[in-house]
């Protein structure tokens, strides 16, 4: 009897995964028939590793990428990282409107450990709660006032460059540029002056950012790498949750003392907290940040405060993204 049973359960999980071995391998050669109708950036290519070789793996392997999409001059171009998983490179809006309209690609998850599963990553019901979340920070007013922010952070960028050029020294403008995004992204998401186009990669928070980065793009470049067992296992994996750990601690930092802040404003209830806020911001000259408009935008008091299911790491996700 024992025997029978034992039969009968060997065969139904060897039924089982030849279905899912026949399924994904159903699914794969689907994909490659499909991209392989696509256009490559390059003639070259191995049958195995296809354009590994010929892309480094650090940040400057999306520069040279999005160069190649765009010399061949084709809406659509495939690379191949591996054997299965192709980047397609998009230069033309009718093809990047329909893309749009699908769920995040594989990559995407490779930004869950550092970003949380906020706008950026989130598909289906928790992206258009989160789009709605953030779509009082789009509006035009509060826009406006960032137009300061992007000239000091300019100006702090073509003082540097002044004095480079004067110095007859060499300028990087990707590290430069790469520092500016990040000063306007800090100062407009949390007021944060972090002078990280004077000091560099010095701020152990910048260098974390930095860091991430790096490994984001290292991981969907070096095989290995993207299983998730294998990376968690490695020492860069062990690297990259320590600077996640770092880069969380400081917006977990910020945002419980901006709540501080504005239960010192709100005296007069949480209904008020909003309009005290930018009162008090318009009195000091300043503006309305994303951790601000997160923490107070009308008609979401109710989803940020009294939300149980809304912890302070969905505040950091949708700050993050």
């Amino acid at each position: 009897m024992a025997g029978i049973f034992l039969n009968i359960f060997g065969t139904v999980v060897l039924a089982a995964a030849l279905w899912l071995a026949t399924r994904w391998l159903y699914g794969y050669c689907r994909m490659v028939y499909y991209i392989g109708r696509i256009p490559r950036p390059t003639p070259n290519g191995h049958w195995f590793w296809g354009h590994i070789f010929e892309l480094p793996p650090c940040e400057a392997t999306l520069i040279k990428m999005s160069a190649h999409h765009r010399s061949t001059g084709h809406a659509l171009t495939a690379t191949w990282v591996g054997p299965f998983i192709s980047i397609v490179g998009i230069t033309h809006p009718e093809p990047l409107k329909q893309l749009l309209k699908e769920p995040k690609a594989w990559s995407y998850h490779l930004l869950l450990p550092w970003l949380g599963d906020g706008l950026l990553v989130s598909n289906g019901p928790k992206w258009a709660r989160n789009r709605r979340l953030l779509t009082p920070a789009f509006h035009y007013e509060i826009l406006k006032p960032y137009i300061d922010v992007y000239n000091s952070c300019s100006e702090v960028l073509l003082n540097k460059w002044s004095v480079l050029a004067k110095n007859n020294e060499p300028i990087m403008a990707f590290e430069n540029v790469s520092l500016l995004t990040l000063d306007v992204v800090l100062q407009c998401a949390f007021s944060f002056k972090s002078d990280c186009q004077n000091t560099g990669t010095h701020s152990p928070y910048i260098q974390s950012v930095y860091d991430l980065s790096e490994w984001v793009v290292q991981r969907m470049m070096f095989i290995p790498y993207q299983s998730d067992l294998v990376f968690h296992l490695s020492p860069d994996g062990k690297k990259f949750r320590k600077a996640c750990k770092l880069v969380h601690d400081h917006s977990e930092k910020v945002i419980n003392e901006r709540k501080k802040a504005l239960a010192a404003l709100a005296s007069g209830g949480s209904k008020e907290s909003e309009g005290t806020l930018v009162a008090s911001k318009k009195t000091q000259g300043k503006y309305l940040d994303f951790l601000d408009i997160l923490l107070t935008a009308v008609g979401l008091g109710k989803d940020l405060h009294s939300n149980p299911h809304n912890t302070l790491e969905q505040r950091r996700e949708n700050i993050c993204c």
